[in-house]
């Protein structure tokens, strides 16, 4: 993604489409599987919620049910999305004769989203609003289960911790998803509406959106405190080889082989 002037324009590397249709519908696959990303965030705290708070137990049907609703907003909004770029100007020229100075074929994949036009305003309303909605929806459930295990829930002490452990984690993947999505967008969004041209700002906000899938694993591979040990317990015997190191993993004690 790379601002020029008041538009920003997705252009693709790797696999490259070789018509503006088939750019178009790959741009919305991308922006399907960030939104959808995004909005599937909130199924976990409503999951979690469900088996805690309400006692249900939940089927596979069920799960796939609470989905459900992310998936049809997800798709809302991708169908919205291609209208509106289908029915948005070419690239500009300026920006294409650029982009084919760097390239050896024909064709340039490009598509332009200029903040100017109508549609591109109504989407980014609709996608704040999307975003807000399901952020009130998370800090409810999660107050809900945060109320419940400290008013009314008759927990072992073992059994609060572990839940204080999933809170802490989900909170911590939702603030990295929340960091990884919404900062990349508003520096591109200032970067439009400045008509600046800044070359490392495109390159920051690709990179800081691919941290999420990577970042996530490892906050909850340290959060929760089983899977912290597990990890301890591997690194201690196979990078650091320290025969004879024990490391207790849900009261159990796991003892490394000794030469």
């Amino acid at each position: 993604m790379v601002t020029f002037g008041m538009s920003t324009f997705i252009t693709f590397g790797g696999i490259r489409p070789t018509s503006q249709t088939a750019t178009n519908i790959m741009a919305a696959t991308y922006c399907f599987a960030l939104q959808l990303m995004m909005l599937c965030v909130s199924v976990q705290f409503f999951y979690r919620y469900l088996i805690i708070v309400r006692k249900v137990y939940i089927t596979n049907f069920l799960y796939f049910a609470m989905l459900m609703p992310p998936v049809i907003v997800a798709t809302s909004i991708t169908a919205y999305f291609f209208y509106a770029i289908q029915n948005a100007p070419s690239c500009a020229e300026k920006f294409l004769f650029y982009l084919k100075e760097n390239s050896q074929e024909g064709f340039v994949p490009c598509v332009q989203f200029n903040i100017k036009i109508m549609g591109a305003k109504v989407l980014l309303i609709i996608t704040t609003n999307v975003m807000v909605t399901e952020a009130i929806i998370i800090i409810i459930f999660n107050l809900l289960v945060y109320r419940y295990l400290s008013q009314k829930a008759a927990f072992t002490s073992t059994e609060n911790s572990i839940q204080q452990q999933l809170s802490a984690t989900l909170i911590a993947q939702l603030c990295v998803t929340g960091f990884c999505a919404f900062v990349p967008a508003i520096c591109m969004l200032v970067n439009a509406i400045l008509a600046t041209e800044m070359a490392w700002l495109p390159v920051f906000s690709v990179c800081v959106l691919s941290l999420s899938p990577v970042v996530n694993p490892v906050f909850t591979v340290f959060t929760v405190k089983s899977y912290r040990k597990v990890v301890v317990y591997v690194i201690k015997k196979y990078v650091l080889r320290r025969p004879g190191a024990t490391v207790e993993i849900s009261n159990v004690i796991l003892r490394s082989a000794t030469k």
